[in-house]
């Protein structure tokens, strides 16, 4: 039922914006492409790496923590797997992390698994605490109707709660609390029942991280900080590239920052629909014009799938790949 209703929502949203695509006019839209020159694009294409070489950098901060002498390009290829697989699949976000999980082939597997919770953990949170600024930023500066005002409050308190509420579980024991909710629905699995001193342990290794890893905690916080700001670059810049007038960077950062309510939904690949339609949404209540707002999405849309493609490419190679088209 939730999976039939998540595909209902991705086509509402597709055919929302292909539908302010033709009534725009492909022709105006394509014009304000062509203000992209190959200059501009080898940039921002400089810009995406940079954003996954310090995602991925972020993560060997987190395994260092655990002893893990992992390379940074084996890393690398894991986290562009991970990234095509959450843009290519239903799994989306969580089938992300467990591919580049498992596209690490050394190592102590409990470690590696904790290091992806727990670098996963951090970056909601950074990315929490920023979009409640961006957000309130947007209240404050943003001429808004009151119900679209509440609107972005009760996402706002949905987002901060579901991001404390997993951080709290964590030290706490968070798989144990899933395999317990399991059991409280009379679900049984055995072969995660079988496992279940494996994911104690982990549970343990993810939890000591907070407790007597709070320096390397709050540098991949920092980190994670400074990624969002790459992220406002790139749409800032995008938007300069095609002709937007008068935009600034508090503009890229409150695009960025109710841009990421798309994000609220995970189980669609790469947010299909509803990143479409939400980024046209902002645009419109920022003021900048549909053609521009299309132009940059389809950029945006462009930059995504050749990253996706380049992800694609170490995960067909690896020895699980076999088990992840299973």
């Amino acid at each position: 039922m939730k999976h039939n209703i998540l595909k209902i929502m991705a086509l509402i949203g597709m055919g929302l914006f292909l539908f302010l695509f033709i009534k725009t006019g492909p022709r105006e839209i394509f014009v304000t492409l062509k203000e992209l020159t190959l200059i501009h694009i080898l940039i921002l294409f400089a810009l995406r790496f940079l954003y996954f070489a310090l995602r991925t950098l972020n993560w060997k901060m987190v395994l260092a923590a655990y002893q893990e002498r992992i390379s940074f390009t084996v890393l690398l290829r894991a986290r562009l797997a991970g990234y095509a697989v959450g843009n290519v699949t239903p799994a989306a976000k969580i089938g992300s992390e467990v591919v580049r999980a498992l596209m690490i082939g050394g190592g102590d597997k409990k470690r590696i698994t904790a290091s992806v919770v727990v670098d996963k953990t951090v970056e909601l949170l950074s990315t929490a605490c920023l979009v409640t600024v961006g957000v309130l930023t947007a209240l404050a500066t943003v001429s808004m109707e009151g119900y679209q005002r509440l609107i972005f409050l009760f996402l706002l308190i949905l987002l901060i709660s579901a991001v404390v509420f997993l951080y709290r579980k964590q030290k706490k024991g968070l798989f144990l609390w899933l395999i317990d909710g399991l059991k409280k629905l009379k679900l049984k699995f055995k072969f995660i029942e079988k496992r279940r001193d494996s994911l104690t342990e982990t549970d343990s290794l993810i939890s000591r991280f907070y407790v007597k890893h709070k320096s390397d905690f709050l540098r991949v916080c920092f980190l994670y900080g400074l990624l969002y700001a790459l992220w406002v670059m790139e749409i800032y810049l995008t938007l300069v590239f095609v002709g937007t007038p008068d935009i600034s960077l508090l503009t890229g950062f409150v695009l960025v920052s109710i841009g990421n309510f798309a994000n609220l939904v995970p189980a669609l690949p790469a947010g299909l629909g509803l990143y479409e339609i939400s980024y046209v949404s902002v645009f419109v209540l920022l003021g900048v014009p549909i053609p521009i707002g299309l132009a940059v999405i389809l950029t945006r849309r462009g930059l995504s799938l050749f990253w996706t493609g380049i992800g694609l490419i170490p995960m067909l190679k690896s020895s699980y790949a076999q088990v992840l088209r299973d």
